[in-house]
């Protein structure tokens, strides 16, 4: 059975690390982007099946993300929450 896949969207390594061990302890693939370029490439190659998303982020906010992913079919129904 495949793993399911998280794509954690978190410009602060001092966030995103221990989210992302977390998740890699309860056996989640996880995915690290620390910028809206990184996320949306890694979306669209990996496909995850949920998205934690940082709000402010340096390149472009995160609700700029969300709404790019959500105007592409093959990504919109991929769940996001917002993390700020």
């Amino acid at each position: 059975m495949a793993k399911a896949v998280i794509l954690i969207v978190e410009d602060s390594p001092d966030i995103a690390e221990p989210l992302a061990d977390a998740f890699r302890f309860e056996d989640f693939e996880v995915f690290l982007a620390s910028n809206a370029i990184q996320a949306l490439q890694i979306a669209s190659e990996h496909r995850p099946d949920l998205i934690i998303m940082d709000i402010q982020l340096p390149d472009m906010d995160g609700l700029g993300v969300a709404s790019t992913l959500k105007s592409d079919p093959a990504l919109q129904h991929i769940p996001i929450i917002a993390m700020t």
